[in-house]
């Protein structure tokens, strides 16, 4: 992924477009770094939503378990049940996370640059 040579590179390229003191916070900067912490929040939620999904389901279910059936201990049957649902779920969702980390450090570079040069004025 090489998310650190993106970055060194972001860095040493900003010194030719904004030069040391010539910064100046303006309209279009702020909203695009309203717009890049959105998206943030945006890919953590597609990441992190089938496990979400699949927790709270999880969960639904030992609930309406524990209330049919009255004599099961609740914590014994859905604190591994919740754990074992959780692993299985970072298991096979882990390539899509790298894909994700990928596609995000692959736009990282423009996203950088373009502040970089609206804070330059």
């Amino acid at each position: 992924m090489d998310g650190h040579l993106i970055v060194l590179q972001a860095l040493v390229r900003s010194y030719s477009v904004l030069p040391p003191g010539g910064a100046s916070i303006s309209r279009p900067l702020v909203e695009n770094l309203t717009e890049l912490s959105a998206s943030v929040f945006v890919i953590g939620l597609q990441i992190g939503a089938p496990l979400i999904v699949a927790l709270f389901l999880a969960n639904a279910v030992v609930g309406l378990l524990a209330r049919s059936v009255p004599q099961i201990q609740v914590f014994v049957v859905g604190f591994p049940l919740t754990l074992m649902l959780g692993f299985i779920f970072l298991f096979f969702g882990m390539p899509f996370f790298a894909q994700a980390v990928h596609q995000m450090f692959e736009k990282l570079d423009t996203q950088y640059f373009e502040a970089i040069k609206l804070l330059g004025g």
